[in-house]
């Protein structure tokens, strides 16, 4: 499974916020008919990324009614109530304004027979955050609609399954991808269904709000979500991890949540709470490598991806992929694949 990595970023690796500030906005956008789990699964994890880090104070009155850390906002052309495919109704709390409000626009989708209902306004306000380098994120059926708009001609969406057929009659100039919960391309992120929702959510709250909140969000969702770029490295040692302590499994999390981000396995082990030891006796035996050793590993596997999947410079690969420069970047790159990473590119793309 592939994926293409070039989202536009505007925020590196960010320390842990300081109390009530604001590191992540976002704006939804409700398709006439949307469906409601991919909704609530991620406003869910920005609500718990948002909360107080402590556990005492999780269910605390202000806590339960704060966004402190992310904020959210649900949008339509007019302040008339939005229905959901099962009939629910959810008011807008304000109409379209200017995209340099957020960082990201939702588009949360439904029924594919509804896109005709979908006001004009909505277009032209998706358009315009688009054109003005807002990244674009579509849930459930959003690829119909962004397709619709002309934004996915030659580009890469996640489509379900089951709808496949009808979205290349419809849209056979898009790039469709069945098989994949999250495709990236350029500034647009679709995912088919609800739970890749949690997905994309833990994935922005990482890199904007800090893997300690990323991690409680998803932890209390019980939700297996990593980082979506990580989707097609995880299956080569899924078998493993399923089989593996839970120090090793919450181990390789945190090395899935920082993958752009290189401190040592001794500060892994700090945050497990165990030794340095301790950790990589019981990784090896778990996963047969030592930790340092499997977290090269899969950033070297993400960065193959980045060099064949995106347009990034070897520069930008190599810082996010947590290596300190591109010089060490390309030493170890031609170590494990006996080439350069520019060759790698050029045998790929040949």
């Amino acid at each position: 499974m592939t994926m293409t990595m070039t989202i536009n970023m505007t925020l590196e690796n960010t320390q842990k916020p300081e109390p009530n500030t604001v590191d992540l906005r976002i704006g939804f956008v409700l398709s006439p008919d949307f469906t409601l789990t991919p909704l609530a699964g991620f406003i869910d994890t920005l609500r718990l990324a948002s909360e107080p880090l402590a556990i005492d104070t999780l269910y605390s009155e202000n806590a339960l009614r704060t966004q402190a850390t992310c904020q959210w906002s649900l949008l339509s052309h007019s302040l008339e109530p939005c229905y959901s495919s099962c009939g629910i109704s959810i008011t807008p709390d304000a109409v379209y304004s200017s995209s340099d409000q957020f960082d990201y626009i939702v588009l949360v989708a439904g029924r594919i027979e509804s896109l005709p209902k979908h006001n004009p306004a909505t277009f032209d306000y998706l358009r315009s955050c688009a054109n003005d380098g807002i990244p674009l994120i579509g849930l459930c059926t959003a690829a119909f609609v962004f397709a619709e708009m002309g934004l996915m001609e030659g580009r890469r969406c996640a489509v379900h399954f089951a709808i496949q057929r009808e979205f290349f009659e419809r849209y056979s100039n898009s790039i469709m991808v069945s098989d994949e919960s999250i495709v990236i391309d350029n500034n647009i992120i679709t995912c088919p269904d609800s739970i890749a929702a949690i997905d994309v959510a833990a994935y922005l709250v990482n890199r904007h709000c800090g893997q300690a909140r990323a991690r409680k969000a998803v932890n209390y969702l019980r939700s297996t979500a990593t980082t979506p770029s990580l989707f097609s490295i995880r299956p080569t040692y899924e078998h493993k991890l399923s089989k593996a302590k839970s120090l090793t499994v919450e181990a390789v999390r945190i090395m899935e949540l920082n993958i752009d981000t290189p401190f040592s396995i001794s500060e892994v082990a700090k945050l497990l709470n165990t030794s340095t030891g301790k950790l990589n006796r019981i990784f090896q035996q778990d996963m047969g490598d030592a930790p340092a050793g499997f977290w090269r590993e899969i950033r070297l596997v993400h960065a193959r991806r980045l060099i064949v999947d995106s347009q990034k410079q070897i520069t930008e690969i190599a810082y996010e992929t947590g290596f300190c420069d591109s010089a060490h970047f390309c030493k170890v790159f031609a170590a494990r694949y006996q080439t350069s990473p520019m060759e790698y590119r050029r045998q790929r793309l040949a």
